[in-house]
């Protein structure tokens, strides 16, 4: 045990290194990029000594609270640990430093953003986080991942119509897999609504168009979901379709069980 204390404590000052480099003025002043790799770096560090710490904390309170799992202990009600503070600090140093230096401003806005949803913060904050980082025009990729997790925030506090339209955003982005994931999960939202009709549109594609057919990642649950939009709306030859193409093309897929027609 002790071994380990030591090496988290050369993880610390590594990380306390990291973020002082990046602070250095004058002559040894970092440039732009570097210091923002730097906190970022710093930030990455302080938050795996975040892990052991919070995992840490979780036991105590698991014992306090005779609870008989770990995971009966909500991340929520873990104090905000020394690193977590540690790590924050440095990505907001990140932002302050480099405010529009792509693509460190916009990926530490969307990684800032989830270490405080994580700890079961109103997603208020995550949110305006988000939409800077958006506003920075990132690659379509990172685009589509800070999209994703806005709509999630955007539901959660009851605009829709925003989250909707987050999902259709990254659904409409090129050059990254997230698209389709983003397509799915408009449809999944609007299913939600019991709006079976537009459920079919948006999802037939993955039944027809060869770029989304076989995604092993989606696929399988847009044609589960359309078998079950074709269902409900009494169309029971589209229905079966989409769940015998789902079952023949996804042979080990975890959704198996849930095609009956």
């Amino acid at each position: 045990r002790k071994d380990r204390a030591d090496g988290w404590d050369v993880v610390r000052a590594g990380a306390a290194y990291l973020k002082n480099a990046a602070r250095l003025k004058g002559d040894k002043s970092p440039s732009a990029l570097l210091q923002s790799r730097l906190f970022y770096e710093a930030a990455w560090a302080w938050r795996s000594v975040a892990d052991e710490e919070v995992k840490a904390a979780r036991t105590r309170i698991q014992e306090e609270t005779k609870k008989s799992d770990l995971t009966d202990v909500p991340l929520s009600a873990v104090p905000l640990q020394p690193a977590e503070k540690e790590a924050r600090a440095a990505y907001e140093e990140l932002i302050a430093a480099q405010p529009e230096l792509l693509p460190l401003a916009a990926q530490a806005r969307l990684e800032l953003a989830e270490t405080r949803l994580q700890c079961g913060e109103p997603p208020a904050a995550a949110v305006t986080l988000l939409k800077q980082a958006l506003d920075l025009e990132p690659a379509p990729d990172l685009s589509a991942r800070i999209g994703l997790r806005l709509a999630d925030c955007l539901f959660q506090t009851g605009d829709s119509v925003g989250g909707l339209r987050q999902l259709d955003r990254a659904g409409g982005l090129s050059d990254t897999p997230l698209a389709p994931v983003a397509r799915y999960r408009a449809a999944a939202w609007i299913a939600g609504q019991g709006e079976w009709d537009k459920v079919v549109v948006r999802l037939t594609p993955f039944r027809d168009e060869d770029a989304l057919k076989k995604l092993d990642f989606v696929t399988d649950k847009a044609l589960l979901l359309l078998g079950k939009a074709y269902a409900v709306l009494g169309q029971d030859g589209p229905s079966t379709q989409a769940y015998e193409q789902m079952l023949t093309t996804f042979a080990d897929s975890g959704w198996r069980r849930q095609a009956h027609y």
